[in-house]
């Protein structure tokens, strides 16, 4: 039986469009669902390996990073910047597209949850929801994930039900 991938692009620029039909190009079965009205766009794709669950992440460069939803802890928002960045399980953090919003981020998978105005975990990562903030599991424990008042209930239902 195959599996579904399911690939999505957070841009609705034709030009990234493009730049990610063609990386995606060397993968068999590739079609386009359709463009959404929040900004993203579906790539599914049968495989015949297990199933993988990817963002196409377009950077405040311009560049495309496509990464698997398995290696993001959580977004951040940095006030300076005006950004949205995500943090990888390499330690790498990439910048957003200026246009991304957290209503954006948080339909790109049900396991986003946003914790407080300026972060949005992984759940697949959270270990625990502690008072007023979350701990995650290694490589993100280091880092400090703020939990607000507004969120925690819907947070602590989310983790509840995994």
């Amino acid at each position: 039986m195959c599996a579904r991938t399911k690939v999505v692009v957070i841009d609705k620029d034709e030009k990234a469009l493009r730049k990610v039909k063609s990386i995606l190009a060397n993968f068999s079965d590739i079609e386009v669902v359709g463009l959404e009205q929040d900004e993203r766009l579906c790539f599914d794709s049968s495989q015949s390996y297990e199933k993988r669950d990817m963002l196409a992440i377009a950077t405040v460069t311009s560049e495309m990073r496509i990464v698997r939803l398995s290696e993001i802890g959580y977004f951040r928002y940095c006030t300076q910047r005006k950004i949205w960045e995500v943090a990888l399980s390499d330690k790498t953090v990439l910048s957003l597209h200026k246009g991304t919003s957290a209503n954006v981020i948080l339909n790109y998978s049900s396991k986003f949850v946003q914790t407080h105005q300026s972060y949005i975990v992984n759940l697949d990562n959270v270990m625990l929801v502690g008072q007023n903030n979350v701990v995650l599991y290694p490589p993100f424990n280091e880092d400090s994930v703020l939990l607000g008042r507004t969120f925690k209930k819907r947070l602590q239902e989310m983790f509840i039900m995994m």
